[in-house]
């Protein structure tokens, strides 16, 4: 019960929401997260604690992506190295978010049953691209996305 409630939240907030803050790529990729995370079986990690810590995680990246990027501001808590600030925060929160988000799906066991996980998988790449893909093309795009979490190999 507790689950369809906070689902059926976060896509009533998303449909009002302001189109201002909608434009925002931090809060862009905070819909997506919440979209994405309790859309997650209970036993894979849509269940209180674990949707809040997976939620965390991926704040935390984007936060440190975008610290990063700031001379004097705030400082990153995981990244060890700063990058210059005409790097695009925008790139730089969207492929922090998408890292963490597409590595929390992936790394879910495959013993756990999770029958959509192709299509979260799927989904994340799309709007990744489409994140992306409104950012103008210049260095300082390719210099943000080179921010965030990279990806464990397996």
């Amino acid at each position: 019960m507790r689950r369809t409630w906070l689902a059926a939240f976060v896509v009533a907030a998303a449909l009002i929401a302001p189109a201002a803050a909608q434009a925002n790529e931090v809060t862009n990729w905070n819909r997506i997260a919440m979209s994405t995370l309790v859309t997650f079986p209970g036993p894979a990690g849509g269940a209180p604690p674990a949707l809040q810590i997976n939620m965390a995680m991926t704040q935390g990246a984007v936060y440190d992506a975008i610290n990063a990027t700031e001379p004097k501001h705030h400082r990153p808590y995981l990244l060890k190295r700063r990058f210059g600030s005409t790097a695009s925060k925008e790139a730089a929160a969207a492929t922090a978010a998408y890292r963490v988000l597409s590595s929390i799906v992936s790394g879910v066991p495959l013993g756990i049953p999770f029958p959509n996980r192709g299509s979260l998988l799927t989904g994340l790449a799309a709007q990744y691209a489409s994140s992306l893909s409104a950012i103008p093309d210049r260095p300082f795009k390719r210099m943000g996305s080179t921010l965030g979490p990279r990806r464990p190999t397996r």
